[in-house]
């Protein structure tokens, strides 16, 4: 009896054993299974970090690419604005600051609500720009690389319309700026001589230099070494200005098709500034404005 019980126990433990081992093996299945969909999950939510960083990523490159295109076009659209002038308001300004010889191109523009005007400039004047400008009308052209400006138009006359009139259309040939007190600095003196564009004439910035004749007191700062010349169609060097004395020279200015005109003054860079060189012709409606030339000799 003992046997038989031994031997029922027996088999009952073999079978328990064999059910354990079933849902063992059952049991390492699922854990499997389960490692396998945890595995297969880790690197699914990490690529969807992965992805969103990048998306992300991308997103803010394609809005710093738009907003970089955005501004490159409002820089165009601006420079479009700039080179497009009102031919009718476009004037050219040659101004003497205090340490340099300004040229600027202004015009009037329609403001943003369609009525009020507001002035358009390029030039010398403006900050943090470069000088250099082109502007084109049907009727008149200008260009300045920031040392030459030239102008061409229908006619001499429609050049000189559309440059800037003060008490006059002159450019100054020499301007020194200085304080009687430089502690103080309240008010400036200019020492200057100009050439009026308009009138052909030279001028102390105002009135005409007499011909033929010395400079005086009133012009004691320009050296004997000043010099200014000219040709007349292309002709043969003449002076104008030379051991301060003014030469005749307004009727031959008059008549001429074409003028020619050098300048020069030992102190300019030191103690002012000016002008080395004016070319006009008359005939086919230029003007060209050196900031710096060589002064030529009898024989260039």
């Amino acid at each position: 009896m003992k046997k038989a019980v031994i031997g029922v126990w027996g088999k009952h433990r073999v079978n328990t054993t064999r059910e354990i081992q079933a849902k063992a093996a059952v049991m390492s299945v699922l854990l499997l299974s389960g490692l396998l969909a945890l595995a297969t999950s880790l690197p699914a939510n990490a690529n969807t970090k992965l992805n969103a960083s990048a998306n992300a990523k991308a997103s803010a490159k394609t809005n710093a690419q738009s907003k970089a295109q955005a501004n490159n076009q409002a820089k165009n659209q601006a420079k479009s604005e700039r080179i497009t002038p009102d031919c009718k308001s476009l004037n050219i300004m040659l101004m003497s600051l205090p340490n340099t010889m300004a040229i600027n191109a202004n015009w009037q523009a329609v403001g943003s609500n369609g009525k009020q005007a507001k002035t358009i400039s390029m030039g010398d004047l403006i900050k943090n720009s470069a000088p250099d400008f082109s502007i084109n009308c049907p009727s008149f052209n200008a260009n300045y690389d920031g040392k030459t400006l030239t102008m061409k138009a229908d006619s001499y006359q429609s050049i000189i319309d559309h440059l800037y009139k003060q008490l006059n259309r002159g450019i100054d040939l020499y301007n020194y700026r200085w304080y009687e007190d430089p502690n103080v600095k309240n008010e400036f003196q200019v020492n200057k001589y100009s050439f009026d564009l308009e009138s052909l004439t030279v001028t102390d910035g105002y009135i005409k230099l007499p011909e033929n004749a010395k400079l005086g007191a009133q012009q004691s700062y320009i050296p004997e070494s000043a010099a200014i010349s000219y040709k007349v169609n292309g002709g043969e060097l003449k002076p104008l200005l030379q051991n301060r004395k003014i030469m005749a020279y307004h009727e031959a200015f008059k008549k001429a098709k074409s003028i020619d005109i050098y300048h020069k003054n030992p102190n300019m860079g030191s103690k002012g500034f000016g002008i080395q060189r004016i070319f006009i012709d008359k005939e086919n409606g230029i003007l060209e404005i050196y900031k710096s030339y060589n002064f030529p000799t009898n024989n260039s």
